[in-house]
């Protein structure tokens, strides 16, 4: 087989299903478990398909679906079906095994699941999907799926929506079908023309939809299967132009199988007495016999009427809407899922400032780096408010916002000059206003205090170090706090005992 990586992305990951439908009924196993080429053994065997080029052969189908597993089967008495899913392997479920050998029924649907790359392996994701009273089962891929998935969800009235559980696409196409079915309801019985024309418009609006989603041109796979106990409608369809869809095919061969054989996992089928009367329909036949099997065209649709008549016809779909086959990095990106697409590196942005004026249309200059001591940070000196004490002057909201400190008269600072060469610190055009007498303490924003009844020297060096020592003070002073509450309270529990 070829690598992953040269594969159609599309149809990597392809699932196997089949159906029952006859007059009589039939024993899960000789469906399931007994053919040589049994849906459990079509699981995790190399793909066996007749009638197909071997070009196409090697990229049909995919050779484990080891993701979970789905059977479901109609009673005489109950309208709707019976519905038994797993995530684990239909090899290796022992369950599955022991039912398939004591049910019976003449309407059966079976699957097993490749999941697509992202796709959540649970039983609300496994095949097949209950609506009302219908059964619908998928094998393919919607192209461009995590582009349209919104599309399709809003397109879905309420009660359609509702009965979704998972998160596949094959489950939405199916909620689509429900929408096209007269007044919605999947709970009453319908002809198989009704259930044709449903099908037909469910794949034009999904083939339109990928089309007009203003992604990536790649086909889809749409294998579908749909019953409601009377009637069955299966498509093998892919809206290529130069390749095919997933395998199907169809015998109207009623198989009873002997139980298996001690040494293997399969035993022999034989014909049954009324042929004619049964359809098998499925992804691989289930016996190496080809003159019983037929393959059915490629985008054509399959009907099995009530009395088990097979009708074989092409699907209407515009010719306008098949595509040649995309390169497989863009159609894998496509189907991907957001989370898994490699995201595009964030452009690198300024660090904001912390602290914004108190005038909007005034424009601070960059702050300094931060430098850490014990826990508190020491900003630069445009940026350190301190607290407030009654002085005789009234300085402007202009002098708050330079980038120098308020200085004693007659002082001036070797940093003031460092980070300004203008004649005039005050920004210009800056409202006056009075001085604010009330603001909140700087212990409270988790910066140190600087008195401003001390003098400001001279140098940086200086009074940073003084305020550095003053943070320290602070801890220290804290700690002292600290050991004194401690001591009290073991002094006071000491004298309570």
């Amino acid at each position: 087989q070829t690598s992953h990586e040269k594969r159609d992305p599309s149809l990597e990951n392809m699932c196997r299903w089949l159906v029952y439908f006859g007059s009589e009924k039939i024993l899960l196993a000789d469906l399931v478990t007994r053919p040589k080429n049994s849906i459990v053994q079509q699981s995790f065997c190399d793909p066996y398909l007749p009638f197909i080029d071997e070009k196409q052969r090697q990229r049909l189908n995919h050779r484990v679906n080891g993701d979970g597993f789905g059977v479901a089967w109609f009673l005489d008495d109950d309208p709707f079906p019976c519905i038994l899913t797993s995530i684990k392997p239909s090899w290796n479920d022992q369950n599955l095994h022991r039912l398939a050998e004591h049910i019976t029924s003449n309407c059966i649907f079976g699957h097993v699941r490749a999941a697509s790359p992202g796709s959540l392996i649970v039983e609300s994701n496994c095949h097949p999907f209950q609506f009302g009273r219908h059964l619908w089962m998928h094998n393919g891929c919607i192209a461009n799926w995590c582009v349209i998935k919104r599309r399709v969800i809003r397109d879905l009235s309420d009660k359609c929506f509702s009965y979704i559980k998972g998160t596949t696409d094959s489950e939405h196409a199916g909620a689509v079908f429900v929408g096209f079915l007269p007044n919605e309801n999947p709970n009453e019985k319908y002809s198989g023309t009704i259930l044709k024309e449903a099908m037909m418009k469910t794949v034009n609006y999904i083939i339109q939809l990928t089309l007009e989603c203003g992604g990536i041109l790649c086909p889809s796979s749409l294998n579908f299967a749909v019953s409601n106990g009377d009637v069955v409608i299966a498509t093998r369809f892919r809206n290529s132009t130069n390749q095919d869809p997933p395998s199907l095919y169809y015998t109207r061969e009623r198989y009873e199988c002997k139980e298996p054989i001690p040494e293997g996992m399969w035993s022999p089928c034989t014909r049954g007495k009324n042929r004619g009367s049964n359809v098998v329909i499925s992804s691989e036949p289930l016996t190496y016999q080809e003159e019983e099997w037929q393959i059915v065209p490629k985008n054509h649709l399959l009907v099995v009427t009530t009395s088990q008549r097979v009708i074989v016809e092409p699907m209407n779909v515009n010719p306008n809407w098949f595509v040649p086959e995309t390169s497989v990095d863009e159609c894998a990106l496509a189907s991907m899922p957001a989370l898994l697409v490699p995201p595009s590196p964030a452009p690198s942005s300024p660090r904001p400032v912390m602290i914004p004026p108190l005038n909007p249309a005034y424009k601070p200059k960059a702050r300094s780096p931060l430098r850490s001591n014990s826990d508190h940070f020491i900003r630069s000196k445009s940026y350190t408010p301190a607290p407030v004490r009654k002085i005789p002057s009234s300085p402007t909201a202009g002098d708050l916002l330079t980038s120098k400190e308020i200085h004693h008269e007659g002082e001036s600072s070797e940093e003031d000059s460092l980070e300004d060469d203008s004649p005039s610190a005050s920004p210009p055009n800056m409202p006056s206003m009075p001085f604010q007498t009330s603001l909140p303490t700087p212990i409270d924003q988790g910066f140190p205090i600087r008195r401003l009844d001390t003098p400001m020297h001279s140098t940086m060096t200086s009074s940073r170090s003084d305020t550095i020592n003053i943070s320290i003070q602070i801890n220290i002073h804290k700690q002292h706090l600290y050991i004194a509450i401690v001591a009290i309270t073991l002094i006071l529990a000491f004298l309570l005992r």
